[in-house]
């Protein structure tokens, strides 16, 4: 029989040998921390005050090969590498020279921190955190829909925050306020490009999203906001008269002598008097052969389409010209038809957005605001060829107009290709003063509209006028033969004598299948 001294002394074994072959439980290793460092391996190091193996030691902190501990850097270090004083990035106020943290770089360029528009919040240090992006002067934060290491990545670089180690979703670093908002949703990058914004994503503030979903990231380190360089790089310029290299506006991709003075851009942007823009203006086209600028249009284009040829290849003319197989003509070889434009947009920032205007009779004048939506703006943007409706903008947000106000009450279903086969006012009624004049904002890219074109027939709304060109029937009409000649009218309008009506008078009836007066049936 075993004593009872035996027994303890089994136990006593037995508890050796389950510590000596147990090294984790739980994710924690439980050994004291001498023990524990030789336990570390594969590119792993001790970290005393979490009593862990990590892959990469917090800030000011370094990986040991010998102790494999996370062992303190230098106190000018931020981060380094190996050896104490082997620094990869500096405290405020040293700047990186080399593998030290000197005060002046001297003879070389000094480049600060970027006024970035990422932050990163929540975070144990600066290298972690919930994604913050300011838009238009608002913080707000990204949803985690698709986030990946590949948007992490992009985040990290833009930061100049290394690699990204990982990709934290589900508010990780910690919801924002109801208050913030939710800028970003659905973005997709490839991993290179130089700004999150730069990636593929839904439209500002556009998600199905909350603050549970915000998105953070970790990135590697280290810090390199804080240089000596021979050259300022991509992204900064040198100021004039100093060494010190300043950060170029978030549109340039380089820049020279001030923030705004691009030099050049990155996609989707092209270079345009200096500015990098993500549409050229009316006349040029984007050239992504070499440099990516904005080049003229061939003569008679008011637009063209982006690309190496795309200056050939007009996507709109100037007024008085027809698109006509991707060419700007004077008028349409028979059999086709002319259909002039019809449609334009005023006084906007860029050719997708501006005061709707209306040519009928040999006039331009303007639209009133009253009912018009998005469904209207989807139409007109259609009809201009600026791809998808974002807003209908009311009450001359592009400037009050002159002239005619020509169209009110207009009330499309979406659909229509063009406005004049939308229900509205008879052409000039209306009760608006042109602080009402709509406008509108559309997505792009330009494409052929629907008026200014040549075209195998005129559609509904127009009638053919001798035989070569489409003129719109009247207001309440949606076939004719003439101005004054109806043979169908729009909905909620009547067909009676060859014009349309609301009312068909005593002893008839508006049949509404046919949009047609009928006589009433008296027998009954």
């Amino acid at each position: 029989m075993i004593s009872r001294l035996s027994f303890v002394v089994i136990l006593l074994i037995f508890s050796h040998l389950r510590c000596v072959f147990s090294r984790k439980i739980e994710g924690r290793i439980e050994y004291d921390d001498d023990t524990l460092a030789s336990f570390c391996h594969h590119d792993t190091y001790l970290y005393r005050e979490t009593h862990r193996c990590v892959t990469h030691c917090p800030v000011q902190l370094y990986g040991d090969n010998v102790t494999r501990e996370c062992e303190p850097c230098s106190s000018q270090c931020l981060t380094c590498s190996h050896v104490p004083h082997y620094c990869t990035s500096c405290t405020q106020p040293y700047y990186l020279k080399d593998d030290q943290c000197v005060l002046d770089c001297s003879p070389m360029l000094h480049k600060n921190a970027p006024s970035s528009r990422l932050r990163l919040v929540g975070g144990a240090h600066e290298y972690e955190g919930r994604v913050e992006i300011n838009h238009e002067g608002e913080w707000g934060t990204i949803c985690d829909d698709n986030w990946r290491l590949e948007e992490a990545d992009v985040v990290c670089r833009e930061l100049q925050l290394g690699p990204a180690v990982a990709a934290s979703s589900q508010a990780e670093f910690g919801s924002a306020g109801s208050r913030v908002a939710i800028h970003l949703d659905d973005i997709v990058c490839s991993g290179n490009e130089t700004m999150i914004d730069l990636c593929s994503h839904a439209s500002w503030d556009h998600h199905d999203c909350s603050h549970d979903e915000d998105a953070g990231v970790v990135c590697a380190g280290p810090n390199l906001n804080q240089l000596c360089v021979e050259s300022c790089g991509d992204g900064f310029y040198q100021q004039p008269g100093t060494s010190a290299c300043a950060q170029c506006s978030a549109e340039c991709a380089t820049c020279h002598q001030s923030a705004e003075q691009c030099q050049s851009c990155d996609e989707p942007r092209f270079l345009h008097y200096g500015r990098c823009v993500e549409s050229c203006e009316l006349g040029f086209h984007g050239d992504d052969s070499g440099p990516r600028t904005c080049e003229p249009c061939v003569e008679g284009c008011l637009s063209c389409a982006d690309g190496r040829d795309g200056g050939g290849v007009c996507t709109g003319c100037n007024p008085g010209k027809l698109l006509s197989d991707s060419k700007c003509v004077d008028s349409c070889e028979r059999p086709l038809l002319s259909k002039p434009s019809s449609l334009r947009l005023a006084d906007g920032a860029t050719p997708f957005q501006g005061r709707v205007e209306v040519f009928l009779n040999g006039v331009w004048g303007t639209v009133c605001d009253d009912s018009v939506d998005i469904a209207d703006a989807e139409v007109m943007c259609r009809q201009l060829g600026l791809g998808k409706a974002l807003a209908a903008v009311p009450s001359s947000h592009y400037g009050a107009g002159t002239g005619a106000i020509i169209l009110d009450e207009l009330q499309c279903y979406g659909n229509e290709t063009d406005i004049f086969q939308c229900m509205q006012s008879n052409f000039y009624d209306h009760n608006c003063e042109h602080n009402e004049d709509v406008g509108i904002q559309c997505a792009g890219p330009k494409t052929p509209g629907t008026t200014g074109v040549c075209v195998s027939e005129c559609g509904v709304g127009y009638w053919i006028k001798d035989q070569q060109t489409c003129v719109p029937c009247s207001a309440d009409c949606s076939r004719c033969t003439s101005a004054t000649d109806c043979h169908q009218c729009k909905h909620g309008w009547f067909l009676k004598e060859g014009e349309c009506v609301r009312d068909c008078g005593y002893t008839m009836y508006g049949h509404i299948p046919s949009s047609t007066c009928r006589e009433c049936d008296r027998s009954t």
